[in-house]
């Protein structure tokens, strides 16, 4: 019976790996795909015969520091669910914010514990990720109906534009362009020439989508990374040399970002007094902000309830004839998002944690010189910058890409050199 518990432990495990590893570049065939497989994850963990030692790993992580705040945090988010205006919608958020860190942690630790599951696991996300992208070049640049064949929908019914429909797919490029490169630089050739080459595919797909907050996100992430490496190998003058260099390199980002709304502004009957230039935040975004700001501060301290913002009065009102709401689904920002529904007390817990999160990191990396952490440190920059931009906070497929992205590159460490003997 131990021979037989050992190789269902070992199939199952495998299975976890490559599961793990598809599941977010399957998302190019739509969200439900990778929940099914994340399902089957899930699944898996719940059946495997050494289950009970992940849950008891589970239980002793909750006296980290950083579970702890986590914590704290969900606990403040409550009164956001108990005077929410949609109490139901907002504790089934909430709940599921609270699952889907309990599964990332669960594929951390089991990824972390099983060096040749991981090693599963990310050599199905590059091979996986390397179809996903070719399919997404090809809905892109190739037959305008492609990208309906690849979903096996009728073109006809659904009108899908491969330009509209891979925004999302673009933001999980984001997340996985750093993991990738570092998979192709550990795993030595032709997984580093394959690992650039998709990391330049995934940036013209990005580009060709015009999703700027990808953009904003990368740099970001790119910056951020910089002045830690500076900081941890430099000098204290190459150090602040370095913030310089990053506060030039903004400042020419932001005269990137050009004024395309701005004629669309002057022939619109939109009459808004906007606080921040049409170059850097765009006319719509500005309107949404607003009016969500407005309204958080009629409710500052607990908000409106947790992903409820848009059910508010004039929430549904068009910013101008033939566009969009003014709260479409949710805010297009973090901060504001978390602030009109969660208000001061469940805010500043989640700034506090944020923060605490990447000091833990910049200081794992300081420490080890590991850059399975400075990767995470990357995702991390990456998925707070462009949630300043785009996507709600709440939205399920986003959360769980951070958390998965995230334990994959933590369950990494240690594993860029062979473990010491003797």
């Amino acid at each position: 019976m131990e021979i037989d518990r050992q190789f269902v432990a070992t199939r199952l495990s495998t299975l976890i790996g490559v599961m793990t590893g598809i599941a977010l570049p399957a998302f190019f065939f739509g969200s439900a795909v990778s929940g099914a497989i994340l399902g089957v994850v899930f699944l898996c963990f719940v059946v495997h015969p050494d289950r009970n030692a992940a849950w008891s790993h589970l239980k002793s992580g909750l006296r980290d520091p950083l579970a702890m705040l986590m914590f704290v945090t969900a606990v403040l988010w409550l009164p956001g669910v108990l005077f929410s205006i949609a109490p139901g919608k907002s504790f089934e958020t909430w709940l599921r914010v609270l699952l889907f860190v309990v599964f990332g942690y669960l594929v951390w630790i089991h990824l972390q514990e099983n060096r040749v599951v991981w090693q599963r696991a990310v050599q199905s996300l590059l091979l996986a990720i390397t179809l996903t992208t070719a399919l997404a070049l090809i809905s892109l640049f190739g037959p305008s109906d492609f990208i309906a064949w690849t979903r096996f929908i009728d073109n006809d019914i659904y009108h899908l534009k491969a330009t509209v429909s891979l925004k999302s797919f673009g933001a999980m490029l984001m997340l996985l362009l750093p993991v990738v490169v570092w998979i192709g630089w550990r795993k030595g050739k032709p997984w580093n020439v394959l690992s650039l080459g998709l990391a330049g595919c995934f940036l013209l797909i990005i580009i060709t989508l015009k999703n700027k907050s990808a953009v904003a996100g990368l740099l970001a992430a790119f910056l951020a990374c910089f002045v830690v490496f500076v900081r941890v190998y430099g000098t204290r003058r190459q150090f602040y040399s370095s913030i310089l260099v990053v506060g030039v390199i903004g400042a020419g980002l932001i005269h990137w970002l050009t004024p395309a709304t701005k004629d669309i502004v002057v022939h619109s009957e939109v009459r808004f007094d906007y606080p921040l230039p049409l170059w850097l935040v765009d006319y719509t975004r500005q309107n949404i902000w607003g009016f969500v700001l407005d309204r958080a501060m009629e409710s500052p301290f607990v908000g409106h309830g947790i992903n409820a913002i848009n059910l508010l009065p004039g929430a549904d009102r068009p910013i101008h004839t033939g566009s969009v709401n003014l709260v479409p689904s949710h805010p297009h920002n973090w901060f504001l998002e978390i602030f009109s529904e969660t208000g001061i007390v469940g805010l500043i817990p989640l700034l506090v944690l944020i923060c605490a999160t990447l000091v833990r990191l910049i200081r794992m990396y300081a420490a080890t010189r590991d850059m399975a952490v400075m990767v995470a440190l990357a995702v991390s920059v990456a998925y707070w910058a462009s949630g300043l931009f785009n996507f709600s906070f709440w939205a399920a497929w986003w959360q769980v890409a951070y958390f998965i992205t995230v334990a994959i590159c933590l369950a990494g460490r240690g594993q860029d050199h062979p473990p010491a003997t003797g």
